[in-house]
Parts: C-alpha cells; structure tokens; sequence
C-alpha cells in the first residue's frame, strides 16, 4: 500500500503557528456547522414524524393534509435545521490514521510546513468523557458512503437526548466517498463539556485538555522551517516521544519518514 498507517496512532495535523497545542495541551473541538465541507454532517430527511407534527395541529386543520404540506417544507429545510440543532450540542476532534498522504499535509499542515501529533488510540482519554454519552463516547472511525445519513424529522423538543445522541451518531460519523483517502477517525464531545473556551474574533473556540501520555510521537512536514523543528525536539524531548519528519521520495510522489531525534 503506498500510504501505510500505524493502525493505534491517530493523527492531528496542525498549521505551524499552532504549536500553542503542544505546550497548552488543548485540542479544539469544532460544531460540524463550521466545517469547510457544505455537506459536512448535512442528512438527508424523510418524513416528518408523525406524531411531532399531530401535536402542532390546530382544531381546526386536518393531520394529512398538514402532513402534504410538511413533507416538501421539512425536506427542503430540515437537513441544515437538524444539522444546526447539532452543532449546537456536539463538538469534533477530527484525526487521521495515516501519516504520508501529501493531500493531508497539503490540506490541514499549510501545505507541508506545519506538523502533526500522533496519539496512542487505544488512551482513555478517546475511550471515557467526563459524562457517558453513548452511543458517542468513544473514537471511532468514519464511514464513507454515497448517500447521506437519513433522518426522520421533527420538532427540537420531540426528541430525547438518547435519540439526539443516536441521530448524531450517524450524521458525526459519516463523510462522502470522496474524502476516503483522510482514513478519518473523530472524537465527540458536548460542547459543554469544554474544559476551556475562548474567543477568536467573534467565533468560540471550545478546547479540550488532553493528557500528555496521550502523545505517541511528532511529525515536522517536509517544509517545515528550521526553527519550528527545533521547537518540536524540545517538545519530544520533554514528553520523552519520537520526532520524525516527512522527506520527499526521490524517485516517486510518496512520502517517507526519518526520525530526528536519534541524528
């Protein structure tokens, strides 16, 4: 396989300007809303429930007829409804299991000039949120499909938390086909749950301390500047970790690692 992965480290790629995540030990959990992506988390709706729409009718309305009329209007606005409705509740930490795929550095490490931080999978911290969420609570991977996740649509306060947490589970965890490559592995949390949060202009940042044991190795991009690498060995060093960086392939369009800290 020409992009091999090391199947109990997962992988966030950072721009160089965030080595701030190293020494805060804070992880950015991101509402899906705010995703590049316009059809990130975005479902595709069914029929409006049933029951949620009998219990807005009026005395004098019919429930088929409010029904005919509901179906059209709930397709064509319930999936970004129930997406913001989401967004709203849950943050995601988006990983990756591989390491070489030039798009993943080109994409979210500033075009191989930033780094990324390798994370022992199997660490409680992915497996055990401050509150039991199921079934939400642990990493897990992406699955990539060619149609959206559905969902039966209603109103807001219908729903009960576990059918929320069971709605989310299938629109967090799905991605198009498209994105396949990223071999993506995500951690949700509430957003409630932030042990930090911050403002960057007028958007909140909700951040997450993760433990430093968590932290498996280093990887510098194949750009990455001099004075960045050596920012990166010292963090290594402290946290007693392996630091790699990536090298271009002098024959072909992969990637390769060589580890730094033993030069």
């Amino acid at each position: 396989m020409p992009f091999r992965s090391r199947p109990d480290t997962l992988y966030k790629y950072l721009a160089p300007d965030r080595i701030d995540v190293l020494h805060s030990f804070r992880l950015r959990f991101t509402p899906p809303n705010r995703f590049n992506d316009p059809f990130e988390s975005l479902p595709r709706v069914g029929r409006p429930n049933r029951e949620s729409i009998r219990k807005k009718l009026q005395p004098d309305e019919d429930l088929g007829e409010l029904m005919r009329h509901a179906i059209p209007f709930f397709q064509e606005h319930g999936p970004q409804h129930v997406l913001d409705a989401t967004s709203k509740i849950f943050g995601v930490l988006s990983l990756a299991r591989v390491t070489r795929h030039p798009l993943l550095w080109g994409h979210y490490a500033s075009g191989h000039r930033g780094f990324a931080i390798g994370f022992t999978r199997e660490h409680e911290w992915f497996h055990r949120p401050k509150r039991p969420q199921p079934p939400i609570d642990a990493v897990r991977p992406v699955s990539y499909r060619w149609r959206r996740p559905k969902v039966d649509i209603g109103y807001a306060e219908d729903f009960t938390r576990p059918q929320i947490r069971r709605i989310a589970k299938g629109m967090l965890f799905t991605k198009d086909r498209a994105w396949r490559y990223e071999k993506e592995w995500r951690v949700v949390r509430p957003l409630d749950d932030a042990d930090h949060i911050a403002k960057n202009d007028d958007e909140v940042v909700h951040l997450f301390t993760y433990p430093a044991a968590a932290v498996a190795e280093i990887i510098a991009g194949a750009r990455a500047r001099m004075e960045l690498v050596e920012q990166l060995r010292e963090v290594a060093t402290d946290l007693e970790v392996p630091l790699y960086q990536t090298e271009l392939s002098a024959s072909s369009y992969r990637l390769r690692l060589a580890r730094l800290d033993e030069r």
